[in-house]
């Protein structure tokens, strides 16, 4: 039996588990309507039917195949009860994916930067995705790189990815949304790649975090810290951190010499 044929013959297979997904749109409509639930830090999101029907679905390539009475949702995210509950992306067989699963609004509050977490696995093949954060619901909306992974494979169990996101001025007062985000999980696997499976996806904020567990000095060079408060032996030209000099911890953008 060739790869195709497995293939296929899995898909039937997980078809007899895989519940009815929301309606695939980039708009909330009268069929995806708005999601009502207020969520704010931490954020834990498992997966479940009821917490994906308050995702958005949207099927960036439309590829679905509207002939699809068997449940197979190739081309396009759904909840299937497989791995005991996982939003699953299931591959296109021609085309590239191009596919996003978008959560409900997560009210960040003060927090200036946030870890985000999320439980990954896959069947035979190396899938692709990036995840983001974005001020709307949309592809067009989500503006900050959390992570990215390329020919990423993991068949035999979840494996977590865990990102820290620094979220400067400019970054979180461009609208009038206060600090409120939602997270895109973006499919991009090669066509008639296999299936990629998410769940637990968790945010965790500091508002000032580390500042206060630095014990200041009087003299000798710079240190700096993470937000959380651990020291940084050299800090990468771009990135957040507190420095402490001169009997002062500040919070700055380091910037080479």
């Amino acid at each position: 039996m060739d790869i195709r044929s497995i293939k296929a013959a899995t898909l039937a297979a997980a078809a007899l588990f895989t519940l009815n997904a929301s309606a695939i749109t980039d708009e909330p409509s009268e069929d995806n309507p708005p999601v009502s639930d207020e969520y704010s830090l931490p954020f834990n999101f498992a997966a479940t039917q009821e917490t994906f029907d308050q995702c958005i679905n949207i099927d960036a390539n439309g590829d679905k195949d509207p002939n699809d009475t068997m449940g197979y949702n190739n081309g396009i995210w759904s909840y299937v009860m497989a791995y005991d509950g996982a939003f699953k992306y299931t591959y296109s067989l021609s085309n590239d994916a191009d596919d996003w699963l978008i959560l409900p609004f997560v009210d960040f509050g003060d927090a200036e930067n946030v870890v985000v977490s999320v439980d990954v696995r896959t069947e035979s093949d190396p899938e692709s995705f990036e995840i983001y954060l974005g001020k709307e619901r949309t592809a067009e909306g989500m503006r900050v790189e959390v992570l990215k992974r390329s020919d990423f494979t993991n068949r035999a169990s979840w494996e977590t990815l865990t990102a820290e996101i620094s979220l400067n001025n400019d970054v979180r007062e461009t609208d009038n949304s206060g600090n409120k985000w939602c997270i895109g999980i973006h499919a991009t696997s090669p066509a008639n790649h296999f299936s990629l499976y998410v769940n637990n996806i968790s945010i965790k904020g500091n508002a000032h975090a580390g500042i206060e567990n630095i014990t200041e000095e009087i003299g000798g060079e710079a240190k700096y810290y993470t937000l959380q408060g651990v020291r940084i032996a050299e800090p990468q030209n771009g990135q957040l951190v507190i420095m402490q000099s001169n009997g002062k911890a500040e919070k700055l953008i380091y910037t080479e010499e």
